[in-house]
């Protein structure tokens, strides 16, 4: 199933690129409606300084103005290995099938 985003996508979504009242999101492959649930994700994730860890550590998060942060170089995008590992971690944690 293709969820009409890639990971290079993500990677590069700043907040500039929401639209929170049409609930869409500008990629480098045009616009794309998403869920209410999605845009309350993308709040939390700009208004958190916080990142907690799989193993409880806490990691201070620097405003870069990426909505999906780096955690090893914060003034610098996130890398597309960083978000598939991101996503494997919450695959397991949640039970999910991604």
């Amino acid at each position: 199933m293709r969820a009409g985003i890639s990971i290079a996508d993500i990677a590069n979504i700043r907040e500039e690129d929401i639209d929170f009242e049409a609930k869409s999101v500008r990629t480098g492959r045009g616009v794309i409606k998403v869920s209410q649930y999605c845009i309350e994700l993308i709040v939390e994730a700009i208004g958190s300084p916080f990142y907690y860890d799989y193993d409880g550590k806490t990691i201070v998060l620097e405003d870069n103005g990426y909505i999906v942060r780096n955690l090893e170089r914060p003034f610098s995008k996130v890398t597309e290995e960083q978000i598939r590992r991101r996503l494997r971690r919450a695959q397991d944690g949640l039970g999910l099938r991604l």
